[in-house]
């Protein structure tokens, strides 16, 4: 019986091991597992057909607390968002200013609404055109560069505005506006 438990550790097996995995020990283990061997009172269950010491019904009832209060922060809600809708209608029935505000607001948030949106498809536009006409996006891109970045306005070639300076002051009139300057 000791080599069997070492073979087969501490506890034996409730059944009788096949003798392919120890082979030299064949015989021994054939004059060993007997039909007292299995079933002896040590190895007659592996399982409990009882149950465990639960709080089923303590988790139960925690659930059931939980569900009831979520259950009234429901109806509170609720009831508040009744009495603020009721409180608006007799508002809006009795005070004919506060409903002429309330929809020229609304009005205001769909025009933000719909002006963003074209605002937004402007923009996709634009984008598309920039990736499919080169000259295009240079001629986006290069404006920004140089009001961007101080040496593209310094070595550029081209200037974007040429100061010209005079020995003396000069008049000169604004050919659109007609207004004379003295510079």
């Amino acid at each position: 019986m000791g080599l069997r438990r070492v073979l087969l550790g501490a506890q034996a097996l409730p059944f009788c091991p096949s003798p392919s995995p120890l082979r030299r020990h064949t015989s021994f283990l054939k004059a060993r597992c007997t039909l007292d061997s299995l079933w002896s009172p040590t190895l007659a269950r592996f399982f409990s057909v009882g149950h465990a010491e639960s709080n089923i019904s303590e988790n139960a009832s925690e659930a059931e607390q939980q569900e009831q209060h979520k259950a009234a922060e429901r109806a509170k809600k609720f009831a508040k968002t009744k009495r603020a809708v009721d409180r608006r209608r007799q508002r809006f029935a009795s005070d004919a200013e506060y409903l002429w505000n309330y929809r020229e607001k609304q009005r205001g948030r769909k025009r933000a609404h719909v002006q963003q949106a074209k605002l937004e498809e402007v923009a996709k536009q634009r984008a598309q055109r920039r990736k499919t006409d080169h000259a295009y996006a240079l001629y986006t891109a290069v404006p920004i560069w140089i009001r961007r970045v101080m040496w593209a306005r310094e070595s550029v070639p081209w200037k974007t505005h040429i100061p010209v300076y005079y020995d003396e002051k000069v008049m000169h009139e604004c050919a659109k506006c007609f207004v004379t300057r003295c510079e």
